[in-house]
């Protein structure tokens, strides 16, 4: 059901705001990193501020230079969800495993 004024035009909702400290942000995308299965997990391949892959202090940067390097890396979705980790917050096991898997099959298409 839609709220509406008293001319019918639909009520804009009242959005609630909530900040979430970056520390509980870390905890909860490293929590997550830990269900990925890396045989079957899917990958994607972004151009990231190494210091800041996720671009959670993008309101903050003043040059180019304040963040460092400019790289691509990867992000790994998590199973069920539409949540995508970086990969320097994946377990070293999982990382390495997912590194390996895909740098393979890279190099089967390339011959």
């Amino acid at each position: 059901m839609q709220l509406r004024t008293k001319k019918g035009k639909p009520k804009a909702k009242k959005t609630r705001t909530v900040e979430v400290p970056v520390e509980y942000l870390k905890a909860l995308r490293r929590a997550a990193g830990r269900l990925i299965d890396p045989e079957t997990a899917e990958i994607s391949w972004h151009t990231v501020w190494l210091a800041d892959p996720y671009g959670e202090y993008r309101d903050e940067r003043d040059g180019l230079t304040k963040y460092g390097d400019i790289d691509d890396d990867f992000f790994v979705l998590v199973p069920g969800t539409n949540l995508w980790i970086v990969s320097s917050d994946l377990p070293k096991a999982t990382f390495d495993r997912i590194w390996e898997h895909k740098w393979l099959q890279r190099r089967r298409l390339d011959r």
